[in-house]
């Protein structure tokens, strides 16, 4: 859904980005029309990488990470990222929500990632901020739900990858 990449894009450029640099890749997953063709200002503020056909939401994923952390991009940036952020195209972020997870895996350097509250915007209530797994039943559920406080880290067993900070070299 283009309309969907456009918003994302918008709320990425209302980032506080003090103190990070934030590099864009944008991945189309084979879309009719070329996202490209679509998004106003494609070039500017990040770059697409099309894929030749439709992956799936992983399949994008990883094509976007073996992008953001191939040698061709530490050279092209000058070096390595540190982190790698993964965004679902339908997400939508708070101008704190990049720095909130930074300072997360700054604070815990025994995290390997950190993740978003998912949940209403207008009512502030989160539906999911990570799940636990029950290894003796075999069951997940969400970790915490409710109104939270975004300043409070809550360890999980997993993350939901619509919104993920990990570290780049967990990654590799």
């Amino acid at each position: 859904r283009h309309a969907d990449v456009a918003a994302l894009l918008q709320d990425l450029k209302a980032l506080d980005r003090r103190g990070l640099d934030l590099r864009t890749i944008v991945v189309d997953n084979a879309s009719t029309p070329a996202l490209s063709e679509l998004l106003p200002g494609a070039g500017a503020d990040f770059e697409v990488l099309r894929l030749p056909e439709n992956l799936g939401g992983s399949g994008g994923f990883n094509a976007g990470l073996r992008a953001a952390l191939g040698p061709q991009r530490r050279s092209a940036w000058g070096r390595a990222p540190d982190f790698v952020w993964l965004l679902d195209s339908d997400v939508r972020v708070s101008p704190r929500a990049l720095r909130r997870l930074w300072g997360a895996l700054r604070a815990r350097p025994d995290l390997v990632a950190a993740g978003a509250a998912i949940g209403e915007p207008a009512s502030r209530e989160a539906y999911e901020v990570g799940g636990r797994l029950s290894r003796v039943l075999g069951t997940y559920g969400p970790m915490a739900r409710g109104r939270l406080d975004a300043r409070c880290i809550v360890d999980a067993d997993y993350l939901s990858a619509c919104s993920l900070l990990v570290r780049a070299d967990a990654v590799e």
